[in-house]
């Protein structure tokens, strides 16, 4: 088989099997239920801070500077949630 149309088709597939044990298909449902909670939690965690950063920020309460850096801060949170998730479905 050749690989010309390799990296579209995994590009535009939902899920891609990587190894050769059809096996690990069975397995796909199960990782969706097991992760299904760290988005909508990760996507609240966001909005409660920057419900509490900006109203302070406006009103003098925290510096601007101080107001960037815990948003940037929970941003780089949520990408080492986002890495840690990922390296645990990598593993299986």
């Amino acid at each position: 088989m050749g690989d010309a149309g390799t990296d579209a088709a995994i590009e535009a597939a939902d899920v891609a099997l990587m190894g050769d044990d059809p096996g690990k298909v069975l397995a796909i449902p199960g990782l969706g239920r097991e992760r299904a909670g760290d988005r909508p939690r990760t996507s609240c965690l966001s909005i409660l801070l920057l419900a509490a950063l900006i109203p302070a920020a406006v009103s003098g309460l925290l510096g601007i500077t101080v107001a960037v850096f815990a948003h940037e801060a929970s941003e780089l949170l949520a990408v080492a949630n986002g890495l840690r998730v990922a390296r645990g479905q990598a593993g299986r």
